[in-house]
């Protein structure tokens, strides 16, 4: 059964609004790393450039490759928004460095490697090796993407992490169809490279690219009377209190930045999470959600798939 937790945002406006940057050398060091990722040149404010370096200058400043277009818009909205807070505060000596409050370590979950009770046959065991093989967190392409993105907030494994691989996908998306009459699960190189696809491309991609840092997910597929839907669950904890816990500081993290580029912050945060069989919390993560952890699909019959090829009836 999915379980809820409403969580005001009011308390977390607050929160993230007496939260602190470090300072002018963290900013330029954040200004060089991503500017660095993009491959744009960005000469150091005293710089002079010599008639011999303008042309290598140029060359630098035109290189952008697929990736850096795909992060580009991401990367650049988080320096904005960091630089905002650091205008907003430079008045008052920091008191704590925001990046330190994604240090909350989530342990990893091994999840069996073999179908337990199912038959080895039909349309789920067929479905369930196909998106088996798409789950590729060890594809240098993968990790490339979600090393870059998780590295804005380094450390072990952590709830921020998931959340700006979550904020990338999902400002970045372009939904299109499959082919009509088929079920095509595109390649996690593939949807990188287009930047989109369909329910299922997403899912398998968030789904790669949290695998790849250290975490734990699954795709679900679920349908209802009148259509059928894929997303990815992530695994967050066993322990409720640690699940709690878990959840306000997304709606801590996911309030501070819709406040900083003016979008609308919701009045309440309905969290969709769900537990197992064995006792184990399970956060939705789909793309169609307002933030991380947003609300799922309202299917009638779901099935939970796993990246090493396991597949459980959920109802």
């Amino acid at each position: 059964m999915p379980v809820f937790i409403i969580i005001s945002s009011l308390s977390s406006q607050k929160a993230w609004s007496q939260r602190e940057t470090t300072g002018q050398e963290f900013m330029q060091n954040v200004s060089n790393t991503l500017y660095s990722l993009l491959g744009v040149y960005q000469p150091e404010p005293t710089q002079e450039i010599t008639p011999e370096e303008k042309p290598i200058v140029e060359e630098k400043t035109a290189k952008k490759d697929e990736f850096g277009e795909f992060l580009g818009a991401l990367l650049k909205t988080t320096l904005s928004v960091l630089e905002t807070a650091l205008e907003a505060n430079k008045q008052e000596p920091p008191k704590a460095n925001p990046l330190e409050l994604a240090k909350v370590k989530i342990e990893p979950l091994v999840v069996p490697s073999k179908n337990q009770g199912n038959i080895v046959s039909g349309e789920y065991y067929d479905r369930s090796q196909k998106i088996s093989k798409a789950i590729t967190p060890t594809d240098p392409e993968v990790r490339n993407l979600a090393g870059k993105l998780a590295t804005q907030f380094p450390g072990n494994y952590n709830y921020a992490q998931i959340c700006v691989i979550w904020y990338a996908l999902k400002e970045n998306w372009r939904y299109f169809n499959d082919p009509r009459g088929h079920e095509y699960l595109a390649s996690t190189s593939e949807s990188i490279k287009l930047n989109g696809g369909d329910c299922d491309d997403f899912a398998i991609l968030m789904s790669s690219l949290i695998e790849s840092i250290g975490g734990t997910t699954r795709v679900i597929f679920s349908r209802n009377s009148t259509s059928g839907h894929a997303y990815c669950e992530v695994y967050i904890s066993k322990n409720i209190q640690d699940v709690k816990n878990i959840l306000q500081k997304i709606v801590d993290m996911d309030a501070y930045y819709k406040n900083r580029l003016g979008k609308p912050v919701p009045t309440s945060y309905k969290m969709d999470y769900r537990m197992d069989k064995q006792g184990r919390y399970w956060l939705n993560m789909d793309w169609q959600s307002n933030y991380p952890g947003g609300e799922r699909f309202p299917g009638t019959s779901e099935v939970a798939f796993y990246p090493s090829g396991k597949y459980e009836i959920l109802k």
